[in-house]
């Protein structure tokens, strides 16, 4: 077939196309167990060759296809807000809830090998439940609100004691002192900051900080 035969041979099939819009849906439904036996068949007789003809293809237009895809998904994305909104939730809770024992013993782990990742741990938990206690807003903001540096605190602490799991976190201005609500009920922010400064910090022995809280009492 030459260059115009083949080019008269396209146009027809193509017009033929438009004037019966059916016709491949209808033959794919007819023929739907064949194609797919078919395919797997193929697919299993040419798995590697696939494989690597697709890995192929990534390397070569990823870089060239990368903003088309990404204009692609963000006007996806405008176009079907509550269902990206829907599906992103029900991703999420999927995730957290197969990896959720996974991720559990990973922080169980490193929370006992990682001194610093301990730290970091109890002096969040301490921020939480300070402000959870001593503020009126409900509404806890991140410790960079707060202008809480947890690495200034770390080096503060330092050398750490070999075997840090007998030892608490102990503010030296007990954070009952402070005066974390200004008089118009919201958080005061310097207070705050000064309660979790580095030099307020220091490591005691568990059994120590528990009589501090005693004598306290």
């Amino acid at each position: 077939m030459n260059e115009k035969d083949k080019k008269n041979h396209n146009q027809a099939q193509s017009e033929w196309k438009k004037k019966n819009p059916d016709y491949q849906k209808e033959w794919y439904e007819k023929n739907k167990e064949r194609i797919l036996k078919k395919s797997k068949t193929y697919y299993q007789e040419n798995k590697e060759k696939i494989k690597e003809c697709s890995r192929d293809y990534s390397k070569k237009n990823y870089q060239r296809d990368k903003g088309k895809r990404r204009e692609y998904k963000k006007k996806w994305i405008e176009e079907n807000k509550e269902k990206f909104k829907e599906n992103n939730n029900r991703y999420t809770k999927e995730y957290h809830k197969n990896h959720r024992e996974k991720r559990n013993n990973y922080l169980k782990t490193r929370y006992k090998i990682d001194k610093s990742f301990r730290i970091i741990y109890l002096l969040r938990n301490s921020l939480y439940s300070t402000l959870k206690k001593y503020t009126k807003t409900g509404k806890i903001m991140s410790s960079k609100k707060y202008e809480i540096d947890y690495k200034a605190i770390i080096e503060h602490l330092k050398p750490f004691p070999k075997d840090i799991s007998k030892y608490d976190i102990h503010h030296i201005k007990e954070l009952h002192t402070f005066h974390f609500v200004n008089p118009d009920n919201s958080t005061n922010l310097e207070e705050v900051k000064i309660a979790f400064a580095p030099e307020n910090h220091m490591l005691v022995l568990r059994e120590e900080h528990k009589d501090i809280h005693r004598n306290r009492k």
